[in-house]
């Protein structure tokens, strides 16, 4: 718990002994009132496990135990968090020296880490997520949490029951509806498996389980809609599809409720096209997995009304969730911005002399995955699909690499080409059919490994894009303001976030340097080249943040 800040609920923490008792509000006054006149009970006192016992007894134990907690806390942060360190060196100094000088060294750990650029980008982050539980200041509705009451979603696969999940967990009368019987079941199931591992790790009471449960109300029609505040479509991404669902929604929903799309790869106002009542359509594009993602892109069309987009923001705060307002095009925010990043895996395979070195300086850099893995995660032809999108809307520097063209290739016409890497831990590498096609590609294209390809270029050629992309999005109004941005990226896509987000590592790099940078680039590889933002700011010397920044740059 130290190392890690795990956050505990009240079940968690009275089974791990730290608190005497756990107790719903009604019963508070009455327990108040008793250990008022006894006293608190007596904590009956657990017998530790036998590896404390030994470490508490032998002082070249916890030495031990302490040297590895410091290899795990590196393997897991790459240095790039300095705290869990400074406790392990605390915990040395109390072992070696006594309580007084380890509480002396913690002291002066606090006092340093205080200072520190990363506890000042995190402490920015930790800022701008309360900030964004306001709703926008342009809104003339004000967003009330309390009045979503009745839900439903449209879709019971992964990401619809997962929706459906967490509307119920917050006591939101939610219908699931599919297809079939058959759909909706497996939704269900779905949504039983979550819950009752939530029980067994003591997330939830089992009563908690049959409350959530009986929120829940499958279907595979549209009756019982006209009294709901807002409907969520998870359905397949094809367009005509979401277009007939949508005229079905518009005709079985009330006047007043809010019909949401939570695509990915369209644009929401090609689905309202043709829509009755285009004002009360908005996107609401959740994170996989949603019960774990906690970033919901918001999206506003120039038909959307203030009173949809209010809906659609209170029921994100009643979520719990972090909801940023954006604009509507191929990708909105954050997956507009993380396709050049992915895109440019594909290049950088071509050249690398070793693949895994992409994933090692992504990870290094302070990423949670690397892009490899996070390819595989969602899956190539998924990947593939939003490539497609994203090519149509923004040109030829959107265009897919010719790795991604070639895998498309081997998946239509044997079934393989589904993923880049195969394996674990030492054991890991690339998978044949990716493997062959880059050395394919190697032989016929223009460019073949490349030794000049440092882990700095690699960040340079990986992170740099995302950042011109970004310009661009504020350029266009995408985004309202950088500070959106960041806290969109780290939390949509895990990046680094004791760099603040991809905007405040441009400032700590220099705008100047980046934009130099992706010039250079350009002169070989015309994607990189920088938009007209970009420039600007590079001659006039600004930064996308009105802070002085120092934060870690590499």
């Amino acid at each position: 718990m130290m190392l890690t800040g795990k956050m505990l609920n009240g079940f968690q923490a009275r089974s791990k002994g730290l608190v005497h008792d756990v107790l719903p509000t009604e019963g508070l006054d009455n327990a108040g009132k008793q250990v008022l006149k006894s006293g608190l009970p007596k904590m009956s006192p657990r017998k530790p496990p036998l590896w404390k016992r030994i470490a508490n007894n032998f002082g070249l134990a916890k030495k031990y135990i302490l040297k590895k907690a410091e290899e795990q806390v590196l393997r897991q942060t790459r240095g790039n968090y300095p705290a869990p360190l400074r406790i392990i060196e605390s915990l040395r100094a109390q072992i070696s020296s006594g309580p007084d000088r380890g509480f002396d060294v913690e002291a002066e750990a606090i006092g340093q880490l205080g200072q520190s650029p990363v506890t000042r980008e995190l402490m920015r982050l930790f800022f701008l997520s309360e900030a964004a539980k306001k709703p926008p200041e342009d809104l003339s509705v004000k967003p009330d949490p309390a009045a979503v009451t009745d839900a439903a979603v449209i879709g019971a696969g992964a990401m619809g029951a997962g929706i459906a999940l967490l509307l119920a967990r917050k006591d939101v009368w939610t219908r699931l509806k599919d297809i079939n019987s058959k759909m909706v079941s497996a939704g269900l199931q779905t949504v039983h498996e979550l819950v009752n591992k939530d029980v067994a790790r003591k997330r939830i009471t089992p009563l908690q389980r049959t409350r959530i449960l009986d929120h829940l109300r499958p279907t595979t029609d549209y009756s019982g809609l006209k009294r709901t505040d807002i409907v969520i479509e998870a359905i397949i991404e094809e367009l005509d599809i979401k277009r007939k669902v949508f005229h079905d929604l518009a005709e079985a929903t009330g006047s007043d409720t809010v019909l949401a799309t939570n695509t990915s790869s369209l644009t929401v106002s090609d689905i309202a096209e043709g829509i009755p009542r285009p004002q009360r359509i908005v996107g609401l594009h959740f994170f996989n997995p949603p019960q774990q993602m906690k970033l919901v892109e918001i999206i506003r069309t120039p038909h959307t009304s203030d009173a949809a987009i209010a809906t659609a923001f209170a029921t994100v705060q009643k979520l719990g969730k972090t909801g940023i307002v954006v604009g509507d095009c191929a990708g909105f925010l954050v997956n507009r911005i993380l396709a050049p990043y992915m895109n440019e895996v594909g290049y950088l395979l071509q050249e690398v002399s070793d693949p895994l070195e992409i994933d090692k300086a992504a990870t290094e850099f302070g990423m949670v995955m690397g892009p490899i893995k996070m390819a595989d995660l969602v899956g190539l032809d998924i990947a593939a699909h939003v490539a497609e999108n994203m090519h149509a809307a923004y040109g030829d520097r959107m265009k897919p690499a010719p790795l991604w063209i070639k895998l498309g290739e081997i998946r239509a016409k044997s079934g393989g080409g589904k993923r880049l890497i195969q394996g674990t831990g030492k054991k890991k590498q690339i998978a044949p059919d990716a493997k062959q096609a880059i050395e394919d590609l190697r032989r016929t294209g223009p460019s073949g490994i490349s030794t000049s390809l440092s882990r700095e270029v690699i960040i340079q050629r990986l992170i740099y894009p995302m950042i011109n992309e970004a310009a661009r999005c504020l350029e266009e109004g995408v985004a309202s303001k950088p500070e959106d941005i960041d806290l969109a990226m780290v939390l949509g896509t895990g990046f680094a976030p004791f760099r603040g987000g991809p905007l405040r590592y441009a400032d700590a790099v220099g705008i100047k340097q980046v934009c130099d940078t992706l010039d250079k680039f350009a002169e070989k590889m015309v994607r990189m080249t920088p938009c007209a933002k970009l420039r600007e700011m590079a001659k006039g010397d600004e930064t996308f943040s009105e802070e002085k920044v120092s934060a870690p740059a590499a």
